[in-house]
């Protein structure tokens, strides 16, 4: 194989696995599993292996078909191989962001090796002959067979599992950048009087936040500087970039100031003291969703506080307390929004 060749093969492989997980993302209500701090359940194990062994064999065979539409036979060579340089892709993008420690490696594995080995078959039967890729009409009857098989497949799918292995990665993972932030930040974090559940909200947020936005990304957009972007691990609306210690300064005193507001407010939104612990949870629910207002943010926000409150309940002698997991089935939970008078948000302060 030549050099075109081996660059070829580099950028296919890189094209499928973005490729694959763009799809995926737009194919969730299916089955398709993505990473949640709030629920540890999958609701359609099936689909998800399924998924993601087999639709990087099936971008080959229509990368595979193109070539030969355009007449280019020639990269078709060792095309098989872009199934496994995806897994390593997979790999290597999760270290760049520093999530290795969330990868469930053994799944990673057998997923990868039953894929690699599907390919490889789907590539000797069918890669080298141009025509056998193409739709015939003699082949109706396989096909409402296959449609049988889906149905029935479905079916199966709609069982729903709790995986404990998963809740321990995450928790750890959680546990490990907590201990790694507040070393960091904890005496900024100090000078805005944020303390308590406050300060513990004020973590998960920063974990959540530089989870979507891992630290190589937040040093390409200071580079990059976007007018009226979001900067730092807070990722805080400002006219000029900030480093990760301004933001989290910027973001310690938007929260206590949005903290005051919502306890001292007027407006028939105010949350109701019915006790403490439902009336605490209430406003520290407030305070993320207007710091972002989607469900699914708030869900995960709310699911770190509680690993790193059961945490920090440990570390100073709480004694042992019992995580709330994630019902089975459970999906992001609909909040009502409190938003100021100003009808800001936290991006606009």
């Amino acid at each position: 194989m030549d050099i075109a060749g081996v660059l070829f093969l580099l950028f296919a492989s890189v094209g499928i696995f973005f490729t694959a997980n763009w799809i995926g993302g737009k194919a969730i209500e299916i089955g398709y599993e993505q990473l949640s701090f709030y629920d540890d359940t999958e609701e359609s194990p099936l689909v998800d292996r399924v998924f993601k062994i087999g639709f990087p064999c099936a971008l080959m065979l229509v990368l595979a078909a193109l070539l030969y539409g355009l007449n280019m036979p020639r990269f078709t060579k060792s095309l098989w191989l872009v199934v496994p340089m995806t897994a390593l892709i997979r790999i290597f993008y999760n270290f760049c962001l520093s999530r290795l420690g969330l990868i469930d490696w053994r799944s990673l594995l057998v997923n990868a090796t039953l894929s690699t080995a599907l390919a490889y078959v789907i590539y000797v039967r069918f890669g080298s002959d141009r025509n056998i890729l193409l739709p015939d009409r003699g082949t109706f009857a396989n096909e409402m067979w296959l449609i049988i098989v889906l149905f029935v497949f479905q079916s199966l799918n709609r069982k729903r599992s709790y995986t404990r292995s998963r809740h321990i990665r995450r928790r750890t993972y959680v546990t490990s950048r907590y201990a790694q932030y507040s070393a960091l930040y904890d005496a900024s974090i100090s000078t805005a009087n944020i303390t308590g559940n406050l300060r513990l909200l004020m973590y998960a947020i920063m974990i959540i936040e530089s989870f979507n936005r891992p630290q190589l990304v937040r040093r390409l957009e200071n580079i990059i500087k976007r007018r009226n972007g979001t900067y730092g691990i807070m990722q805080i609306r400002s006219a000029t970039p900030l480093r990760d210690g301004s933001s989290v300064v910027a973001a310690a005193n938007l929260i206590a100031k949005l903290n005051h507001d919502i306890r001292t407010a007027s407006d028939p939104q105010r949350p109701t003291r019915l006790d403490d612990r439902s009336y605490e949870i209430t406003v520290l629910e407030r305070i993320v969703a207007i710091y972002n207002p989607s469900s699914s943010y708030i869900a995960d926000v709310m699911g770190v506080y509680g690993m790193i409150f059961i945490e920090d309940q440990s570390l100073n002698g709480g004694g042992d307390v019992e995580e709330p997991l994630a019902e089975a089935g459970s999906s992001p939970p609909e909040y009502n929004v409190f938003i100021p008078l100003e009808g800001k948000t936290a991006a606009s302060f």
